[in-house]
């Protein structure tokens, strides 16, 4: 083998192992409506792409900044029931999937006790 095949093999699993220790959590996909309230109070309709103890990935009409704190209302119907899921996010990433459409990670920075039951209900 090359030495540049060698580094580019070496460069690709540092750059798995760098992104597996950054998922604290094992993700479930699960696609439900979420609100995103930004510092200023604008209120976005978003779609959630992903779920975990930890985090949230998410589709935002608009580029969500780095680092900004949000929070997030994701209305459930369980057998019955309306129930709402209030969580509150850090901006991990944002990035453009197409025009209005932009791709955001998330980790909970708070999470109410009652919040956090519910979300181990709908992971389990």
């Amino acid at each position: 083998m090359s030495a540049k095949l060698l580094e580019a093999l070496g460069a690709a699993q540092r750059a798995r192992s760098a992104a597996e220790e950054r998922r604290v959590s094992p993700r479930k996909v699960v696609s439900l409506r979420a609100k995103v309230q930004l510092p200023d109070s604008t209120v976005l309709a978003g779609q959630t792409v992903d779920l975990s103890h930890t985090g949230i990935g998410l589709y935002s009409p608009q580029l969500l900044l780095t680092d900004q704190d949000c929070k997030l209302t994701i209305d459930l119907s369980v057998c019955g029931e309306e129930l709402v899921l209030r969580l509150l996010g850090r901006v991990c990433y944002c990035t453009e999937q197409s025009k209005g459409r932009y791709r955001a990670g998330m980790r909970f920075i708070g999470i109410e006790s009652g919040a956090a039951k519910l979300l181990s209900q709908l992971l389990s």
